[in-house]
């Protein structure tokens, strides 16, 4: 009876089959099952959040005040569910789908292979060579093996390095493990960077003092002089809840900022970054007049991303510069795009995703 109980109460959850993969299938497992087992037996554990709630998962049990009943039922949940996610595409809800101990042993499996820890020390492919153990120009026999390092190294090791990097950044941001994992980003808009024009006119700087935007139009507001680039390339990625993750480098250092609803709903900036599907593009020359510049750029964006790594206190005035260069048909660098999540797709993997360029 226990096992249609559970079975029931995944089916009043909507039609489960397929809905996620890989560890995100763990996760949501995890979730749906202590979720079901408060609505069981009940808890004062108060209100939890998506993460806390598949933290309680792992002190659920292993915890000595909860019952061996109560942790059979979370077990056969969660490995239910799992099933469900990644091996029930094509079941017949309406008949009874039986637990059995192979549901269990495929959960745990997957859990195991993309636990939290694996993915912080991710074992290294076959083939792997860390930047570290590239040598020296001078130590090769010939040119064609230096450079051979590099090719191999991106063949091999890159990929690797990047993942483990990027998910290291993304827990300095303070996100857990399952807001990583639940992050579906929906476009990618590619910025060259920022300029600082130092000797701009006085008119402009009073126009940075006051925190007004120029006016390309008039003849006083265009007297920027040489600018000078302060930052590499900017890359804003679009994330559902209404969240921009921005990466970029100054300085020879990876920095990166999560912008959330509250930051997004009170910058101008960052609201356009948010609606644009192509940010900056719209004159299609590679030195167009930008939008996004002036006091706005500095307190909503680059202080939040950059911090103390760029020196606000020498007067200048900044502009954001887009993508402009891909109108060249020689230009092979990245693009920004839109991610799009056609019918069906809506939970394929990322290598699955339809871009539209």
């Amino acid at each position: 009876m226990e096992n249609y109980s559970i079975l029931k109460a995944l089916k009043e959850r909507g039609d489960l089959r397929g809905k996620y993969f890989g560890y995100r299938a763990v996760l949501e497992a995890k979730k749906i099952a202590i979720e079901m087992l408060i609505a069981k037996y009940g808890s004062l554990v108060g209100k939890l959040d998506d993460s806390e709630t598949v933290c309680a998962y792992s002190m659920t049990g292993v915890s000595d005040q909860v019952s061996h009943e109560a942790k059979l039922y979370l077990m056969k949940s969660a490995s239910l569910a799992f099933h469900l996610f990644t091996k029930g595409k094509n079941a017949d809800l309406s008949k009874y789908i039986a637990w059995d101990v192979s549901m269990f042993e495929e959960f745990r499996s997957a859990e195991q292979k993309q636990a939290y820890w694996q993915r912080l020390v991710s074992e290294p492919p076959e083939g792997y060579m860390p930047l570290s153990k590239i040598k020296r120009k001078d130590e090769c026999a010939s040119g064609k093996e230096y450079y051979q390092q590099f090719v191999d190294y991106r063949k091999n090791s890159m990929g690797h390095d990047v993942g483990v990097s990027a998910y290291h950044g993304l827990l300095s941001l303070g996100l857990s493990d399952y807001e990583i994992a639940t992050a579906i980003p929906n476009k990618i808009i590619y910025c060259q960077g920022v300029k600082m024009y130092y000797r701009a006119s006085d008119a402009i700087m009073k126009l940075l003092d006051n925190k007004r935007y120029r006016n390309p139009g008039t003849k006083f507001e265009r007297h920027l002089n040489n600018g000078l680039d302060i930052t590499g390339p900017i890359a804003f990625i679009g994330l559902d809840q209404n969240r921009i993750l921005a990466i970029s480098e100054v300085g020879h250092e990876i920095v990166m900022h999560m912008f959330g609803p509250d930051e997004i709903q009170s910058s101008a900036a960052l609201k356009k970054i948010r609606d644009s599907r192509t940010l900056l593009d719209k004159y299609w020359y590679p030195y167009f007049i930008p939008e996004l510049e002036g006091r706005e750029l500095i307190d909503n964006v680059l202080k939040p991303l950059f911090g103390s790594r760029i020196d606000y206190n020498r007067r200048g005035y900044p502009i954001l510069s887009g993508d402009g260069k891909r109108a060249f048909a020689s230009y092979t660098g990245p693009k920004t795009h839109r991610l799009i999540h056609k019918p069906g797709l809506r939970n394929r993997r990322p290598e699955q995703t339809v871009v539209e360029q």
